[in-house]
């Protein structure tokens, strides 16, 4: 006991030994005084510093500043440079009642220019800061905290402190935090501007965090040298909230949290990576957020939004030299901005989210332009993509979306493009937009392509679009050309190649508008334009798409290319529907209008409107055939206006499971299933297949044969004579022949 107690003894008297003396500053005058040298200073008993007081003795010292200790409301600077333990700016009541203190250098001669304050730990305002050229020109290594905290009762109060040429809070080894709370505003701009008194500034360096509370407005713009901050950046309550025009870049190493607060502007930065967010992003219960015209914007984390009223603008970021710079970059696993009104890209030079991207809208006509600036504008999205409200990307040069892209609402999505993934003008083998899973499509939403007139540079704006995505789904409408066309029609197309592996349906309708630029009362194509604006499906794949066109506004004019895998197709019986069909293999297959077995009452079948149709490889073509209780039969109509072509066209007669019964007899059904203005085609050689139940019940059938009737409506005939399946009786008769012959067999080897 007795040990430990002489132990602690000791310990005591080292800690009085080396417990720092508090110090307070003394302006005994009504004249500008600079701290060190024209400032007298008294200990907490009041007493004079002593002469012999020195610079370790300073390292040691509490300084505190505070206007009941003062005759005026003004101090100066250091004049020469100066190391203490910690500096306060204390809280109170001036001479002529005023609660501020002026702390700048001489008003003229800047004789405290270029001096070093270091504060090994923590500087904490508690007081109002004011007046013209507030903090100029000093040097500022802050070792721990900076602490800026003013009475709630005088939060109103404002702030400035302009003209520093470096702050640095903290170190590699020591994090110091960044606080700012209960302040009316607080200016801190031109850090390390004074270049004809320094050749550089020291930049903003804040190793801990950065945190702003109950704020009217915080400035941190002009910053030379660059922004950096390794805690976490945290905004609560405050105003605008802005860091601007910082060369060197600004980095936040950790997270951004951001919760009631007006705006954030975060712009105008130049050099390094541009705007850097290592960690996440969270945003809530604001305006907007603007990161517009800097090098470039990256965030490593996840991004969520809720309750923000304004628009995530990126306006201008990476437009020179995005290559170098890298433009817009989302690392994280989501990037969910459906929080804010939408997002503006326009004039982003590069845009790529790796993680699902959610938002309301995608503004900026010139998202990815490809201008003298930006020669190849890329939005690249990772995985899906989900778009709320309008998507106006209409001179993008590529985009690729490497999983689902789901239009939801009243979503509107035009893209526009000029340039492939290699940066060359799109064609069929280099598409201007990939989709990689499928276009989802909620009711009404509508997706297009941007169509320019060439009255502009023509190499800039290309006339014929190319699409490529693993499937089309849901229900919407496809544009040939969108709202936003010129006031003229031009010849132009668009082209969807689906690669389809598994099974996607689309309904909807496809449109094509003339006038209207701008979006301004656009009008139905009339039809003498009708062959100049073409819409083509090019389908790859070993899935099935099913296409369902409705609506007699509909208007489709294009080609058909069906390669592998399935195509099943509806079209209305309209004039403004006329497509033309290259079949080089796989299937296709007339789809009825609406989903499921054909119901017999109705009065129509699957239907397609078809131009040329080339036989070039062989294909299947699949017919959809009902029974009616009537006993008429009817089956899918595919109407031409000419066949041609050498390859063999199997056609596939599927007979509806819900009509059709076991054993019913098909004596010389003759079925209707083409009709052609202009045949060209040998029917002769076509093969005629039956299925049932998802059977192949051909072996059934005596007679399956196809003839071409050019006499009388010029319809091409499927023959069908036999027995939709065996009666039971008759499967047993065979059965047991064959169980006879076997057992004959086995006895003849015997």
């Amino acid at each position: 006991m007795r040990r430990i107690s002489l132990l602690t003894c000791f310990i005591s008297l080292i800690y009085v030994y080396a417990y720092a003396e508090t110090v307070y500053f003394q302006n005994p005058g009504d004249n500008w005084n600079y701290i060190t040298e024209n400032g007298s200073y008294k200990d907490s008993q009041g007493n004079d510093l002593p002469a012999d007081w020195s610079a370790e003795d300073w390292a040691n010292a509490d300084v505190i500043i505070s206007p009941e200790f003062m005759n005026n409301d003004h101090i100066a600077g250091v004049n020469a440079d100066w190391t203490v333990k910690s500096l306060t700016f204390a809280d109170g009541i001036g001479p002529g009642n005023k609660q501020y203190i002026w702390w700048e250098n001489e008003r003229n001669g800047h004789t405290g220019a270029g001096k070093t304050v270091t504060v090994l730990e923590n500087v904490n305002i508690n007081t109002e800061l004011g007046g013209p050229g507030q903090w100029n020109w000093w040097r500022w290594v802050v070792g721990g905290d900076f602490v800026i905290d003013i009475a709630a009762t005088r939060a109103t109060r404002n702030m400035t402190m302009h003209g520093l040429n470096g702050l640095i809070i903290g170190s590699e080894t020591s994090e110091g935090n960044f606080i700012v709370e209960n302040v009316g505003s607080l200016n801190m701009n031109h850090i390390g501007e004074a270049v004809e008194v320094f050749t550089e500034g020291l930049g903003v360096k804040v190793y801990g965090d950065f945190t702003v509370r109950n704020a009217g407005y915080f400035s941190m713009q002009s910053i030379k040298n660059g922004l950096y901050i390794g805690g976490n950046v945290t905004l609560r309550n405050i105003g605008d909230f802005t860091l601007s025009s910082a060369q060197g870049g600004v980095v936040m190493n950790q997270n951004l949290t951001a919760d009631g607060i007006k705006n954030i502007f975060i712009e105008n930065v130049k050099g390094g990576d541009g705007i850097r967010i290592n960690g996440g992003v969270s945003l809530s219960n604001m305006n907007t957020f603007r990161a517009n015209n800097s090098d470039g914007f990256y965030v490593g984390g996840d991004v969520t939004s809720a309750n923000n009223d304004g628009w995530f603008d990126l306006c201008g970021i990476g437009r020179i030299d995005w290559q170098a710079k890298g433009g817009v970059h989302f690392a994280g696993a989501t990037t969910d901005l459906r929080g804010f009104y939408g997002i503006n890209m326009e004039a982003v030079g590069f845009f790529r989210a790796e993680g699902d991207f959610y938002t309301n809208q995608i503004a900026g006509e010139t998202a990815g332009l490809g201008t003298d600036d930006v020669q190849i504008g890329t939005l690249l999205f990772d995985k899906n993509v989900e778009i709320n409200g309008n998507a106006n990307l209409s001179r993008s040069a590529y985009i690729k979306v490497g999983g689902d892209l789901n239009l939801k609402g009243t979503a509107n999505a035009m893209f526009g493009q000029t340039y492939g993934a290699d940066g060359q003008m799109v064609s069929s083998s280099n598409a201007g937009v990939e989709v990689l899973g499928n276009m989802n499509f909620d009711s009404g939403t509508k997706f297009g392509t941007w169509f320019r007139s060439v009255e502009e540079d023509p190499s800039r704006y290309a006339k014929n679009q190319f699409i490529n995505v693993g499937g089309l789904n849901g229900n919407g409408i496809l544009y040939t050309t969108n709202e936003n066309v010129i006031d003229k029609t031009e010849a132009y197309s668009v082209t969807y190649t689906i690669n389809s592996t598994g099974n996607s349906r689309f309904e909807g309708e496809i449109h094509q508008y003339t006038a209207g630029g701008n979006g301004t009362n656009p009008s139905h194509a009339q039809e003498a334009d009708w062959e100049n604006m073409k819409l083509n499906i090019v389908k790859n794949g070993t899935g099935t798409q099913s296409i369902i066109i409705r609506g007699y506004d509909s208007l489709w004019r294009g080609t058909v290319t069906v390669n592998e895998g399935t195509l099943k197709l509806f079209t209305p019986n309209t004039g403004r529907v006329k497509v033309d069909f290259t079949l080089n293999g796989g299937s296709l297959a007339v789809e009825y209008e609406k989903a499921g077995a054909h119901d017999p009452a109705a009065d129509y079948m699957g239907y397609i409107r078809a131009g040329k149709i080339d036989i070039a490889g062989d294909t299947n073509i699949i017919f959809d055939v009902s029974a009616y209780y009537d006993g008429g039969y009817e089956a899918d109509l595919i109407e031409a206006d000419e066949v041609t072509g050498s390859g063999i066209a199997t056609l596939v007669l599927d007979l509806d499971a819900n009509y059709f019964t076991d054993g019913q007899p098909l004596e010389d059904l003759e079925l209707k299933i083409f009709e052609i203005d202009n045949n060209n085609y040998d029917w002769a050689q076509a093969i005629v297949k039956v299925m049932y139940k998802g059977e192949d019940i051909s072996s059934s059938f005596d007679k399956l044969v196809a003839y071409y009737s050019k006499e009388g409506d010029n319809g091409v005939y499927a023959v069908l004579n036999g027995i939709v399946v065996p009666e039971p009786a008759t499967v047993a008769a065979i059965l047991g022949a064959i169980a006879l012959a076997f057992a004959a067999y086995r006895r003849r080897r015997r």
